[in-house]
């Protein structure tokens, strides 16, 4: 550790100059103590040391937390040393990410090898650093797409920016891709083969993998790639590494290769079969004309043997009028490479032959001849000279049967057998959208993809010699249209006799059916809307007669529908004697003016109990006037009794709102008004007079009496119960109101909603309660429990500080002290310094005085001994059985001295080899609590009595468990064993 500086931070000068001393005795130069924060950065930058020692608390106006988060960009380790244990503290602590933290009264070992660790930590973080930068430039600025894939958690940790020039991903998109997805972009013919390699891979038959395939890239093209890698196992996870690189155009080359080849060989293959297969006459001329070979065909058209034709230039085989078109052709075909053109031939017997010859040139061995394809047109001069004739005379049929076609008055289609366009109507393009449309020669499937294969069987049938129709079929068209069509298919004869195509005959009559379908829906609709009603539904004739009802209405009048159909309205027996006049003076108003308000009215049911309902008259109309009345009865019997009960409960409620300082208010969202009371005013401080009226915006709501800092807050809970989808809603919420006088009280607000039925709030309501008197004495106790925690957080501080120096102070005397025994001494006073710090230290985090974790304090304190004593693993070992137990302050202080005095006299007495165990076990018995601190050394002297010993750690013991009224026993039987059992002392309150 030669060389390392270290910058300490303390301002209690007793405990830097011990501290700094530890220090120097590691090895450590420490070439400055500061003892505040604007000194600690200051000299931080000056010296540059290798480590920080920090306290917490330290002079000036920022502690030391503050100071490290200024120097935090240095990278220069820190380690907190403070009395500060407090879970906030230690949060804050954490942000400025220190190497330690280690708490006052330290033990010195532990701060040594809390600094080396630290030292280590920081110089290996930077070697990382500094590989980790080398190693990712050369991945970044590799040719090759380099990855890491954690097969676990199936996702790429590392991505080279390469992907993007080679696939055409960004890094993000890829990495973001789970395996399933990267897969079905390879190439379906080449998964199967990787997948096998990969599942080699994965099992284990071979260490690498080494595939060539194709990947489809983002454009959508694909390209082969080379993915060379391996399955590696860092810890217990197994990842895949390795790199891709692109081989297209290496692979494009060796198919255009391949395929030159094979186009070579087939060319080759297919010319001498077109030489002796072909049905034309070819002949092969050089550049002057002579002819260089020929095939059999040539022989048969020219007449001479394949060794004459050879020794014939082709002027020798055209007649010379034709001379001049030939040679010109000949020409052409040596500029153009190709050239086509009709003449004659004469053949060996002089015989004029019309040909058709196509020229071209080709490879011939190692020249370019011209190769010249005969065809014998004859029979085609011939057929084109019959066909101008009959063309001539089908031109006029034509013309007339087209003029009569589009005149038609219905829609008309001629078909060929191959169903193509040979005519249609006008009226036929007109009903099936086709205006502008080329339909000659198209298929009429083409034209209406949407024909179903039963049409089409239809079609197929006609062209067989059948005649069929239908009147109303369903076509759904492509544009999702529906048309139903009544028509007609017939054959058409050509005039062999034989059958050309078909006639279709056809008229739309969506119009018709669609009117039927809905006429026969709206029927239904009526009779299931009618039946379904819930309410009392009842239609009369114009004198009164019933006509029909529903099952509503025949359930609560008790009598059935075939028992009542004929009768008078009145004679019913349901209609209250004091209800007739009023029914019959509605039933006049109805007919004389056409309509009538709903009104509430009475009936009598089977039971003979009255029902009160909302009830509606409508006159419904026939071809010459008014034909029937229909009575709708809504029973609103259960809304009269609980409007009843609403009454006498609005009752009980005021009262109950005036002795609780309630009052309530509505809120209108549609006009955004509020309606108050005057109970509401009294609470505000003003008048109905005052304010004009008992409505008010909310605007001007907010205005005059939110307190302003408040607005944002009442505006955001108003906006949620408004904008909530839960027709349940409740909230509250507090807020201040400054009343008409100036006076500033505090509210409590109570909200619920009311939606309409498409589920929009339509209107909130709720109460405002005065809770400043409330509010008043909870910020009275407040302020004065956040100053007794000050008071207990600087108390707390100050006691372990003070700990601190006493440790430091025995510290600083024991270099001082030659004699062994004294050193011995002051050591174990150094033990119960530390002993009762940490009892505080649990104290502060416990809620209560009577609520310490002793398990955990006896666990923390056993480490502690053992680790001020230097014990190593495997020498002197711990067992401890301690129950999970929570006693108070008064019990805890001497418990834990007692066990302190007893752990230190067992390592210093017990082991003379330093061999063998403590055991300590603590829990609750029926006497109260119990605890053994045992050891299996070499016992206690039987000449030493520990009720009358002139030891100071066995007459510390025995005064602490007479202070809590405890029984001490002793059994020397193996080793040493204290057990002492007594009861957790009440706490008492201080003043």
């Amino acid at each position: 550790m030669v060389n390392k500086k270290i910058l300490l931070v303390e301002d209690e000068s007793i405990e830097s100059l011990d501290i700094k001393r530890v220090l120097e005795s590691f090895g450590y130069q420490v070439p400055y103590v500061a003892s505040s924060s604007e000194e600690a950065v200051e000299k931080t930058i000056e010296i540059m040391p290798d480590l920080i020692l920090m306290d917490i608390v330290l002079k000036g106006d920022s502690n030391g937390i503050g100071a490290v988060s200024k120097i935090k960009d240095l990278n220069i380790p820190v380690i907190y040393l403070t009395a500060h244990s407090e879970e906030s503290t230690i949060e804050r602590a954490k942000l400025t990410e220190p190497y330690g933290y280690i708490i006052k009264p330290y033990d010195p070992t532990e701060l040594k090898y809390a600094i080396e660790l630290a030292i280590y930590k920081n110089q290996t973080k930077k070697e990382l650093k500094q590989n980790e930068k080398r190693f990712r430039h050369i991945l970044e600025n590799s040719l090759d797409v380099v990855y890491r894939r954690n097969l676990d958690s199936d996702e790429y940790d590392y991505l080279s920016p390469m992907i993007e020039q080679v696939l055409g991903y960004s890094t993000e998109e890829f990495i973001s891709m789970p395996s399933t997805e990267v897969v079905e972009l390879i190439h379906p013919h080449d998964r199967e083969n990787v997948s096998n390699i990969f599942a080699n891979a994965f099992s284990g038959k071979t260490k690498t993998y080494n595939i060539e395939y194709r990947f489809k890239q983002k454009n959508g093209h694909y390209k082969w790639v080379n993915d060379f890698g391996s399955i590696v196992k860092d810890g217990d996870i197994m990842f895949l590494i390795g790199s891709v690189y692109d081989i297209t155009e290496r692979k494009k080359g060796e198919e255009r290769r391949k395929n030159g080849e094979k186009a070579l060989r087939e060319s080759e293959e297919k010319y001498r079969a077109m030489m002796n297969y072909s049905s034309d006459a070819i002949v092969l001329t050089d550049f002057e004309g002579n002819f260089v070979e020929c095939n059999k065909n040539a022989e048969e058209l020219f007449g001479y043997s394949q060794e004459e034709l050879i020794k014939l230039n082709f002027r020798d085989i055209h007649p010379s009028e034709e001379l001049e078109v030939v040679q010109t052709s000949f020409k052409k075909i040596i500029m153009d490479d190709m050239g086509t053109v009709d003449t004659l031939v004469l053949t060996k017997d002089n015989k004029k032959v019309p040909v058709a010859i196509t020229g071209s040139l080709i490879e011939y061995g190692d020249k370019t001849i011209i190769q010249g394809m005969f065809r014998d047109i004859t029979e085609r001069k011939e057929s084109e000279e019959s066909l101008l004739n009959i063309n001539k005379a089908l031109k006029k049929r034509d013309e007339e049967f087209k003029y009569f076609i589009d005149s038609a008055p219905v829609a008309i289609a001629m078909f060929d057998k191959r169903m193509r366009y040979i005519a249609a109507s006008l009226r036929w393009i007109e009903d099936y959208n086709l205006e502008g449309q080329e339909l000659h020669g198209i298929s009429h499937y083409d034209i209406f993809p949407e024909i179903t294969d039963e049409v089409k069987e239809v079609h197929k049938r006609a062209l067989t010699g059948s005649i069929e129709r239908a009147d109303d079929d369903k076509f759904v068209r492509a544009d999702g249209r529906v048309q139903y069509i009544r028509w007609e298919v017939h054959p058409w004869y050509l005039s062999s006799g034989d059958i050309g195509g078909i006639i279709i005959f056809s008229e739309d009559v969506s119009e018709r059916i669609n009117a039927e379908k809905k006429f026969r829906d709206n029927e239904e609709k009526y009779r299931t809307l009618f039946e379904s009603n819930p309410d009392y539904t009842i239609i009369v004739g114009l004198d009164g007669i019933i006509l029909d009802f529903n099952v509503a209405a025949e359930q609560i009048i008790g009598i059935f529908k075939d028992e009542l159909i004929g009768k008078h309205l009145m004679d019913l027996g349901i209609l209250p004697k004091d209800e007739l006049d009023l029914l019959e003076e509605k039933f006049s108003l109805l007919v004389k003016h056409g309509e009538v308000a709903p009104f509430e009215f009475r009936i009598i049911d089977k039971n003979g109990d009255i029902r009160w309902g909302e009830t509606s008259l409508t006159l419904i109309m026939g071809e010459n006037g008014p034909a029937y009345i229909l009575v709708i009865f809504n029973d609103i019997t259960e809304r009269k009794i609980a409007e009843k009960k609403l009454r006498s409960s609005q009752i009980q409620l005021v009262n109950a709102m005036e002795m609780s300082n309630l009052v309530n208010w509505e809120y209108d969202v549609a006009s955004d008004t509020f309606t108050f009371d005057h109970r509401f005013y009294d609470l505000y401080g003003t008048t109905v007079e005052r304010e004009g009226s008992y409505l008010m915006s909310s605007e001007v709501y907010a205005r005059e009496f939110v307190h302003p800092d408040d607005h944002d807050m009442v505006a955001d809970e108003t906006a949620k119960a408004i904008e909530t989808s839960d027709p349940d809603y409740v909230s509250m919420v507090e807020h201040r109101i400054i009343r008409r006088d100036g006076n500033i009280r505090h509210l409590v607000v109570r909200i619920a909603i009311t939606k309409d039925s498409e589920g929009r709030t339509i209107k909130t309501h709720g109460t405002n309660q005065d809770i400043t008197e409330l509010k008043e004495k909870e910020e009275e106790i407040k302020k004065s429990l956040e100053e007794k925690e000050v008071l207990l957080r600087e108390i707390h501080h100050r006691v372990k500080n003070n700990m601190q120096i006493i440790s430091s102070l025995l510290n600083l005397q024991i270099q001082h002290v030659e004699d062994r025994e004294a050193e011995n001494v002051l050591k174990e006073s150094q033990g119960r310094v530390k002993s009762m710090a940490m009892l505080h230290e649990k104290l502060y985090q416990s809620p209560n005085f009577t609520n310490i974790n002793f398990k955990e304090y006896i666990e923390r304190l056993v480490f502690d001994i053992f680790y001020s004593y230097g014990i190593k693993t495997g020498s002197i070992e711990s067992e401890l059985d301690i129950e999970d137990i929570k006693i108070g302050i008064e019990t805890a202080i001497p418990v834990g001295l007692i066990i302190n005095e007893l752990v230190t006299n067992s390592i210093k007495y017990a082991f003379p080899k330093y061999n063998g165990t403590i055991k300590i076990e603590f829990k609750s018995s029926e006497e109260g609590l119990e605890l053994i601190v045992a050891d299996d050394g070499i016992g206690l002297q039987k000449d030493i009595d520990p009720k009358n010993t002139e030891t100071l750690g066995l007459q510390l013991v025995n005064s602490l468990t007479d202070q809590i009224d405890g029984n001490i026993e002793l059994d020397r039987s193996n080793g040493t064993k204290f057990k002492i059992t007594f009861k957790e002392l009440d706490y008492k309150e201080r003043l």
